[in-house]
Parts: C-alpha cells; sequence; structure tokens
C-alpha cells in the first residue's frame, strides 16, 4: 500500500462526511513565538502570604504574582524548599510551601534579587 493511515483517513472523511480536511502551511516562515527572555528579578511582583483554610488546618506559605515562564518558577520553587528545608510544589502558578516560612521566604526572595516582594 502506498498510502499512510493518515490518507486513508482523510480519504474516507472526505468520501462518507464531505469533509475537507486543512491543508497545512508548507512556508517555514511563520511567526513563531519567541524564547522566554531571561527573567527580570526586580519586576516580579511577588506576594508572599499564609493560608490554613481548605487544609485541614495545616499552614502552607503561598507565593504568587509570578510572570514568567514555568520553567523558572519551578526553579524558584527548588530555590525555596531548599533554603527553609520544607516540602513544597507549584500549583496553579504559585508556590506552595509546607509551613508558616513567610518571614524566611521573603528575606531569602529579596537575597535573591526580588526586591519587589511583599
Amino acid at each position: 500500500m502506498t498510502n499512510d493511515w493518515q490518507e486513508l483517513l482523510a480519504q474516507a472523511a472526505q468520501k462518507h462526511l464531505g469533509y475537507q480536511p486543512a491543508v497545512p502551511d508548507p512556508t517555514p516562515d511563520s511567526p513563531v513565538d519567541p524564547p522566554p527572555g531571561p527573567v527580570d528579578k526586580g519586576k516580579q511582583p511577588l506576594r508572599v502570604r499564609i493560608e490554613r483554610k481548605g487544609r485541614a488546618g495545616k499552614v502552607v506559605t503561598c507565593v504568587s504574582g509570578w510572570r514568567a515562564d514555568e520553567g523558572a518558577l519551578q526553579d524558584l520553587c527548588r530555590l525555596l524548599k531548599t533554603h527553609c528545608g520544607v516540602g513544597g510544589t507549584v500549583k496553579d502558578g504559585d508556590i506552595i510551601l509546607q509551613g508558616n516560612l513567610r518571614e524566611t521566604v521573603v528575606r531569602t526572595l529579596r537575597e535573591a534579587g526580588y526586591t519587589d516582594t511583599k
């Protein structure tokens, strides 16, 4: 057979459903999102807060306000977890650390160059 499964599927859809598949643009000059630039630490408006609600009475420290790519947020989470010696995760664009660590987290972020931290 000279046809692969995608061509066979397109032919069947066209024959039975009257569907005409979209033809991809063969020009390689189509615009592509530029790679993310370096994180400007001084312009990241990070906010640190303590939460207890909905966590079975456990206290967590949340860092929110991140405006860069997810990979840099993961790196920042790793830095905070290592420096504070606790567990944590990244969820919905926020860093969640176990325990009441507000002062330690704010101090660590400012030492790391995140000057707009409250």
